[in-house]
């Protein structure tokens, strides 16, 4: 199995990540895992390294942040040279809200979250794309 990217994000819920790094990697050595862990530096850099995953082989992009690092890294799997080499995602819930997380059903379990990673469990969710023109704007 290709190595997973973890995008995460060491500002999401104050810190959060920062205290879960470890629990995080224990879980996905446990399971199995390789996976190469990517902090996001500045705001929209989760979005630049999902656009990049495909292309550099990664299957599979796990982000350990809250809903607005899923949000960056969706639209930078949206914004993908090839839109055929999408990489599954995968939510370590790690900020406030994480209202994507318990909506799309992802656990609240490091363990779990790796064990499904591991053993490919996945589902597809639809997304939508909304093109706005300078034109068309009103």
């Amino acid at each position: 199995m290709p190595p997973i990217l973890v995008i995460a994000n060491p500002q999401a819920n104050r810190g959060r990540v920062r205290h879960r790094r470890a629990q995080i990697q224990r879980a996905l050595a446990a399971a199995g895992a390789r996976y190469d862990w990517q902090e996001t530096e500045y705001p929209g850099h989760a979005a630049t390294l999902a656009q990049m995953a495909g292309a550099a082989g990664y299957v599979t992009i796990a982000v350990a942040g809250g809903d607005g690092t899923v949000s960056e890294v969706v639209n930078g799997l949206m914004m993908a040279d090839d839109p055929a080499v999408q990489p599954a995602l995968a939510v370590f819930p790690c900020g406030t809200g994480n209202d994507f997380a318990a909506a799309a059903g992802f656990v609240d379990s490091d363990t779990q979250t790796a064990v499904c990673l591991i053993a490919g469990q996945s589902r597809a969710i639809d997304i939508g794309r909304v093109l706005l023109h300078a034109d068309d704007a009103a």
